[in-house]
Order: C-alpha cells, then structure tokens, then sequence
C-alpha cells in the first residue's frame, strides 16, 4: 500500500524540471488524469488502460485514440504532480497507478538524465506495435506482448469498452 505521502517524498528528491514516465519508456505510459475512488483511493489513470486478467496477467490495452499521438505531448514534470500532490486534504489516500486496485505496484524512482521513470514490480514498455509486460509470475519470469488493438472499434456494439473512445476525445477537448 503506497500512501501519497510517500510518492511526494520520493518525488522531492528528484529534480522538478524533469519530465515523469509510468514506464520504463520515455515513450511509454504517460499521465491521463487523477480520480478519487471512495474516500481513501486516489488514483492516477494513465493513457493506456492497465489492469489484471482474470488469470492475474498484467494488460496493457491501447486503442491509438488519436492518429500520430505522441505521448509525451500529455507528460508531466515531477514538479507538476508534486503541486498536485502536496493537497494536506489528501495525504492520507493511497495511490492506485493504472486502471486497476492490482496492477502497476509502485517500488521506487529511477532517474535517466532528462526524464524520471516510476517503477513497478512488473516491466512495462513500448514497443513498435504495442506494450511489451515482463513481470515474475508463480516464481518464472514471463513476457507478454499486448499489440495496439487497432482492429478494434470501442464503439462497436459488441466492444467491452463501448463509447471510450468518444469520452475520451470529449474530456481532452475539454482541457
């Protein structure tokens, strides 16, 4: 369990000009936006949806919403979550990353020179067509790949995610 309060004091150490990665990737996982679930939960959603399987696999969807997105054009700097972050009203909450209560478990910062990665226990990153998971699963080590689902419309009436796509363009245009 991660408390907020302890993100904020691993995320002082780092230099606040430096842009944030949630992947081991300067290209990878980038922040979408944060959203409090319940009264103790803060979490943070990213670009692509992460989150477990039934079988407790780590997935990474990708729709590719925006042709040519790039995805540092919604990066943050360390300085810019700390802002964020240092609300006293919410040091309390624990911070959920990705879309699921059990997926990315935070361990720590790592520092690349001009960009800093937060790492997770299961090894996320880009890879041409899609995310490449590796992550130590029943005692082997295991690594998927996760294409982009571009053959798949999320507005289709047979899509589980059905109407994302639009949402998600709506609330960016908002911005």
């Amino acid at each position: 369990m991660l408390r907020i309060s302890q993100f904020v004091a691993d995320l002082k150490k780092e230099d606040g000009a430096k842009l944030l990665c949630f992947c081991s990737d300067p290209n990878g996982l980038q922040f979408y936006r944060f959203k409090l679930r319940g009264a103790q939960l803060l979490q943070i959603e990213l670009n692509e949806n992460v989150y477990r399987d039934g079988g407790g696999r780590l997935c990474v969807d990708s729709l590719e919403l925006l042709a040519g997105f790039d995805p540092r054009e919604s990066a943050r700097t360390v300085g810019s979550f700390l802002r964020n972050l240092e609300d006293r009203t919410i040091q309390h909450y624990e911070l959920i990353f990705g879309g699921d209560h059990e997926a990315l478990k935070y361990v720590g910062l790592r520092d690349h020179g001009d960009w800093v990665s937060v790492e997770f226990e299961a090894k996320v990153s880009r890879a041409k067509d899609g995310f490449v998971v590796e992550e130590i699963r029943d005692g082997k080590h295991v690594r998927e790949h996760w294409p982009f689902a571009r053959e798949v419309d999320p507005d289709s009436d047979d899509s589980p995610v059905k109407g994302l796509r639009a949402k998600i363009r709506r609330e960016l245009g908002e911005q």
